[in-house]
């Protein structure tokens, strides 16, 4: 593999942490902004939403934000971790297999 390979991977690896600390942080705030009050303002007299209606807005959200915040975790750590010799980036195909089956809950979320 050439240098500029490396550079490639490398620069593909980082994107990745990126996009991945951008989302979580968007659902970190869609859930505090506008999820948890709604689910708030179930207990007062008069809720804007239904409980069933919060539940189809939002879906899973949560349950995403903690598998999402754990690939980002792993991510982060395997992207601070020294580079084995020879390896021209760090590899990360390992946590995205491990993950892979987690974002199966993608399917109820988009529905």
């Amino acid at each position: 593999m050439s240098g500029g390979d490396g550079g490639k991977a490398m620069s593909a690896v980082r994107e990745l942490v990126a996009t991945e600390r951008s989302y979580c942080g968007a659902l970190k705030h869609m859930l505090s902004t506008y999820h948890q009050p709604l689910r708030d303002a179930q207990y007062k007299l008069q809720p804007l939403l239904v409980e069933q209606d919060v539940d189809c807005i939002f879906g899973n959200a949560e349950d995403l934000l903690v598998i999402n915040t754990q690939l980002l975790k792993d991510l982060e750590s395997r992207l601070a971790a020294p580079i084995p010799p020879g390896e021209p980036a760090p590899r990360v195909g390992d946590i995205m297999k491990r993950t892979a089956p987690l974002l199966q809950l993608y399917e109820k979320y988009v529905r």
